[in-house]
Formats: C-alpha cells, sequence, structure tokens
C-alpha cells in the first residue's frame, strides 16, 4: 500500500493547482496585459518565492531582448524597456533550448556578466527564466528573482513552466 503524501506537499500541491485557476480566471478577465501581470505578481509571490519577476520579449531580426515589464518588492533602478544584445542574456539559449535556465547563485555565475552584475547589484542571488514560447512562435521570457541562493527547487521551476505557457498564450493573442 503507498504511502500518503506529507501534509505539507499535500497543501503545497493544492495551493500550485489554485494558483493555475486563478490564473486561467485572471486570463478570462480580459484586462490589460500589464494589470494581469501585476496580479501574475501577487499570486505567484505566495507559491515561488521571489523578489522580483520580470517579462522580457525578444526581437530575433534584431537579436535583442527587451524587458517589457518588471515587478519587484523593492526600490530599483533596473529600467523597463531597456535592450540588450542577445549575447548579453540567457536568451539565446532559452530560445535554442526551449527550456529553463536556472542559475542557482550568481555569485559563482560567470555567463552573462552584464545581467548577473545588475542583478547581484540588487542583492539578487538566484535567478530563473523560462521560455515564453508557443506551438506558432518563440516570444520572450519569464523571469524570477530572489535574494536567497538555491531559492528554486525541481518543483518550482515546473510549476512556474506551466505559469510560462499560459503567459505566452496571453502574449501571442495580446
Amino acid at each position: 500500500m503507498a504511502e500518503a503524501a506529507p501534509e505539507s506537499l499535500q497543501t503545497g500541491t493544492l495551493a500550485r493547482y489554485q494558483a493555475l485557476l486563478e490564473i486561467s480566471e485572471l486570463i478570462a478577465a480580459d484586462q490589460h496585459f500589464a494589470d494581469l501581470f501585476r496580479d501574475l505578481n501577487r499570486l505567484l509571490c505566495r507559491i515561488v518565492p521571489f523578489e522580483g519577476i520580470g517579462l522580457s520579449l525578444y526581437d530575433a531580426a534584431r537579436q535583442t531582448s527587451q524587458l517589457f515589464l518588471l515587478e519587484t518588492s523593492t526600490s530599483n533602478d533596473i529600467e523597463v524597456g531597456q535592450t540588450f544584445r542577445m549575447e548579453e542574456t540567457p536568451a539565446a539559449e532559452i530560445l535554442a533550448t526551449q527550456q529553463p535556465l536556472y542559475l542557482p547563485d550568481l555569485e559563482l555565475e560567470t555567463r552573462y556578466p552584464v545581467v548577473t552584475s545588475m542583478l547581484r547589484r540588487h542583492g539578487i542571488r538566484s535567478y530563473c527564466v523560462l521560455p515564453l514560447s508557443t506551438a506558432r512562435r518563440r516570444i520572450g521570457g519569464l523571469h524570477f528573482a530572489s535574494s536567497r541562493p538555491y531559492a528554486y527547487i525541481a518543483d518550482d521551476i515546473e510549476f512556474m513552466q506551466l505559469v510560462a505557457r499560459q503567459v505566452a498564450e496571453i502574449l501571442e493573442n495580446v
């Protein structure tokens, strides 16, 4: 006979399913995307540990990634709208692999020095970027940043991928 999962695990799983349902309801509400993103931030911070969530859009023709939206729990000087060359960000890797990129401790990271130094300057230690893609196109990345090193576990990243898929569908229809 199989053992039941611990109550804390069951509670966490239930909270994630409820969050996905709430995200679906937000999508159905047909609100402005910036408002939806703000609500998404409010909803997800109860489930996944982060101090910042961002959204970048890719421009394949120019080979750039632009920070489109950013919600943080603290003030910062990161400019929404700033554009980075693809090689300065995880964008090229995310686009090529269509897999999340998790950098568990930015203090140990040597790739993407432009982005990682900016994040470290704001106290970020863990960083995860998930591809925003649909069957028809590759749109951008959904970014999660935490002040704690090794902030995310496999279950967190799997959940974030589900959220990223929903966000990609929204973006494609905007």
